[in-house]
């Protein structure tokens, strides 16, 4: 069809609609459609003009940081240790290219630690193993305000410590005074992050667009903007401190806490708001993308360092530069059975990386297993310790018989040399022995020091020092 074809003659009556006859199309639905679409977009429109608004990003963003600490400090934990004892027993290993040290990977410890607060029990012990030889076991036991030892395979019997002189309560007792709950943190936070809010002068923010590297993308994002200057810093700090002492429940929370009087709390806060200086700082950077605002990346900038947070999908990374040294946090995993973070420190031309891993696995009720690895690399060398480790929670604790154990003050002293001398023989064997005897051996000094002092009658004197290593 041509372009005249597809023309209206004026000629043509156009046909219309009888909306009367009882076969026309129901129009009346059209019209409340149309009003819909409209009302929903000046909704959607409102709904994105109020939360795009820089005062409620940020409100946001503190009432999201403070909920996310809330739920972690919240969540369910069955252990109680003033009723529940708990054990943990694993493993430690070393794995190293380190010259000298490379036979640290032969060692192997074996520890375990218990708690049982309730009955006054605890128990520190350590196996140091070699090539799978054991070299020392020993085992300190404490029950109420005695002390026992016990040297597992070098003697048979436990042994007391009668001269000991040690108060279970003065070392593990906490008071009710002393003690600080989760309501306590959840609390104190709760009231900081409302006096956060209240203090900012959110008219301050200014928001622009900018592009940004997310997830390996340039991305256009909103950038909201608190200059750091010394005005608004002073300003903030003022308001945080007049809220705080406007604040009675936070001060009587604070009071018990830190065992302060309220009125010294106000005094301090006071003394702090008239002595405090202030200067410029830097500038508040908080990038958002999307309908609904999403924070893709935080970031503090002052004249020669940036701080800052990336929010990226896989993982998140904290980092910090200034001059020549940039250091990178990145979290791989954060949940509660896994942490995993890789961090990466830059000097200069000089790098160290490495990674730490922690996790934790509920086997069985009230039974977990788990593993904690630090390890870091820099240049030619790289260094690892890991742990793999058991938790008991009710397990039992010192469970020695007491009452079969000699008093150390009436051993024999020629068995217990013989003791002593097995253990010292086995070590000064290991590989252990060779490595911290190389150490001592490299690190000598001349401890030549003189002092010359002239003293006259007016108490003015001269002193001259030598030193020399």
């Amino acid at each position: 069809m041509t372009q005249e074809e597809n023309v209206v003659s004026t000629n043509e009556t156009i046909p219309t609609i009888d909306t009367t006859s009882s076969n026309a199309p129901k129009t009346k639905l059209i019209p409340v459609i149309v009003v819909a679409l409209v009302a929903l977009i000046i909704l959607a429109g409102g709904f994105y003009y109020y939360f795009s608004k820089p005062s409620k990003i940020v409100t946001n963003i503190i009432n999201t940081a403070y909920e996310n600490f809330s739920d972690m400090i919240n969540k369910d934990v069955d252990f109680d240790y003033k009723k529940d004892s708990m054990l943990i027993t694993g493993n430690l290993n070393v794995d190293t290219s380190i010259d000298g040290l490379e036979d640290l990977k032969k060692e192997d410890v074996a520890y375990r630690v218990g708690l049982d607060y309730g009955n006054k029990k605890v128990e520190v012990g350590a196996e140091l193993k070699e090539n799978k030889k054991s070299i020392i076991n020993a085992i300190l036991y404490v029950i109420d305000d005695e002390a026992f030892v016990s040297l597992e395979d070098d003697y048979d019997e436990i042994i007391k410590i009668d001269d000991a002189d040690f108060d279970f309560s003065d070392v593990f007792e906490v008071t009710d005074e002393m003690e600080i709950t989760n309501d306590d943190v959840d609390f104190i936070a709760k009231e900081f992050k409302d006096i956060l809010i209240e203090s900012m002068n959110m008219e301050k923010l200014e928001k622009s667009s900018d592009t940004i590297e997310v997830d390996g993308k340039d991305v256009k994002v909103n950038k909201i903007t608190y200059n750091l200057d010394e005005e608004n810093v002073e300003e903030l700090m003022e308001n945080i401190i007049d809220n705080m002492l406007a604040n009675k429940d936070l001060l009587k929370k604070l009071s018990k806490l830190s065992d302060t009087d309220i009125d010294d709390i106000k005094d301090s806060l006071k003394e702090a708001k008239e002595d405090a200086e202030y200067e410029d700082i830097g500038e508040l950077n908080i990038y958002t993308k999307g309908f609904m605002n999403k924070v893709v990346k935080i970031e503090i900038e002052a004249e020669d360092t940036v701080f800052g947070v990336n929010f990226n999908k896989d993982n998140s990374e904290v980092y910090a530069k200034e001059d020549n040294t940039n250091i990178t946090f990145t979290i791989n995993e954060y949940s509660d059975e896994e942490v995993n973070v890789d961090y990466l420190i830059k000097i200069d031309d000089k790098k160290i990386k490495g990674n730490i891993t922690a996790t934790s696995k509920e086997v069985k009720d009230n039974k977990y297993e788990g593993k904690f690895s630090f390890d870091f690399e820099y240049g030619e060398y790289d260094f690892k310790v890991s742990t793999n480790y058991k938790l008991e929670i009710g397990a039992k604790v010192a469970n020695i018989k007491t009452k079969d154990a000699v008093n150390y003050s009436e051993l024999d002293e020629t068995e217990m040399n013989e003791v002593a001398s097995d253990i010292l023989e086995r070590f000064e064997d290991s590989a252990l022995y060779d490595i911290v005897e190389d150490l001592v051996e490299n690190y000598s000094y001349d401890d030549d020091y003189t002092v010359d002092s002239d003293y006259d009658s007016d108490y003015s004197y001269s002193t001259d020092y030598d030193y020399s290593y």
